[in-house]
């Protein structure tokens, strides 16, 4: 049965998405290697991870039915297809063991510092396996009812954060080069792949009018909450930036309206839960999508055993890489990740511009696929 979901869903899928691991490690990680400077590469980044979501919207509208494997072996063949969409299994894996890594560390610090990561780790994956394996129509529905909880309990961090500000001061900039700012974006090129599981997805979303324009609101309110997020945890613990680790709970650490911080941790801690367990099912969805090109699965059973077997690959990858991962990503990650969101998308502007044999391909897609009437 094809699942089908609606672009307001695809777009909470993209709200969801653009937080991934951005406001626990980063802002730190970042700040240590770029100072000040940090906030306009964050911004440089989801800018250019914007211009390549519209991308791959541009693309859905042209091949409306098609899978991004059909739109890829169209121009490149299957063999490279499937090449191609390996290092897309391989980039949600490390993805999926990245998260569950760096939001392990930050529940051990919030709740029980002496929790071992084995106990995490087998109650977090039945949870993102159940949210996957009910597929795409159950992930999107419970996601959009727990959307308006995440949403809100960022507003309430942001207000919170903005409330421990003293004073706002305008950074200077020392030291700032093109080297510094290049070396930075590569280094951290991995983790701003947030928006590669549209393309998992891409045959699955009804177009209506206007659905670009919907998914594209929910992006932007989420690059504006980011933005204000990054611009007030600077303000709030300036050149001491890069020692705070958990950005969303230590930006509230010092507000002044509220005494009891431990309760004031709570809204944080909940965010990043309900988040997780999200961000989790849609990797966890596409690791299977991209991985069933190579295994093909015909029944529901198929299926099953298929997301066992991803259990345990992800389980054994995770044990031996989680103690690494951060340096993993910096060191092997990047090129990964240039490959699959620069090299590759930059190929899709120049197909959709000079295209022009398949000008009406997606029209007719859309006329066989969409408009065609059951016979009587």
């Amino acid at each position: 049965m094809r699942e089908d979901i609606t672009p307001r869903q695809a777009g909470i899928f993209c709200f969801l998405m653009l937080f991934s691991s951005k406001i626990l490690a980063l802002p730190s990680i970042l700040f240590k290697d770029a100072g000040y400077f940090a906030f306009f590469i964050i911004v440089i980044f989801l800018l250019a991870e914007i211009f390549f979501l519209y991308i791959f919207i541009k693309l859905k509208e042209k091949y409306i039915n098609l899978s991004f494997f059909d739109i890829l072996s169209k121009f490149l063949g299957k063999i490279v297809t499937k090449i191609i969409y390996f290092l897309f299994f391989l980039y949600f894996l490390i993805a999926l063991v990245h998260l569950i890594y760096d939001n392990f560390i930050y529940l051990r610090e919030a709740i029980f510092e002496d929790a071992r990561i084995e106990r995490f780790f087998i109650i977090f994956l039945p949870v993102i396996c159940a949210l996957a394996y009910k597929g795409l129509n159950g992930l999107a529905r419970t996601a959009e009812f727990f959307y308006i909880f995440i949403f809100v309990g960022l507003i309430c961090c942001l207000a919170l954060g903005f409330s421990s500000v003293q004073i706002f001061t305008f950074p200077t900039f020392e030291n700032v080069s093109f080297g510094l700012t290049f070396g930075t974006i590569f280094n951290y090129f991995f983790w701003f792949g947030d928006f590669a599981f549209f393309l998992m997805i891409i045959d699955k979303i009804k177009v209506k009018n206007g659905f670009g324009k919907t998914i594209m609101n929910y992006v932007w309110l989420g690059f504006t909450l980011l933005i204000i997020f990054y611009f007030v945890f600077y303000q709030v613990y300036k050149n001491t930036s890069f020692m705070h680790g958990s950005a969303i709970t230590d930006i509230i650490a010092f507000t002044n309206q509220v005494g009891n911080i431990e309760k004031l941790n709570l809204i944080a801690l909940l965010v990043v839960m309900f988040a997780i367990f999200y961000q989790g099912g849609i990797l966890l969805y596409s690791i299977n999508e991209s991985f069933s090109k190579f295994v093909t699965c015909t029944n529901k059973m198929q299926n099953f055993v298929a997301y066992i077997i991803l259990t345990v690959i992800t389980f054994l990858f995770f044990f031996y890489a989680s103690q690494k991962i951060h340096v993993m990503l910096e060191d092997y990650g990047k090129y990964l990740a240039i490959i699959l969101f620069l090299i590759i998308p930059i190929y899709l502007i120049f197909q959709l511009i000079f295209d022009k044999n398949n000008k009406n391909f997606g029209k007719k897609v859309k006329n066989e696929k969409i408009y065609k009437k059951d016979p009587k």
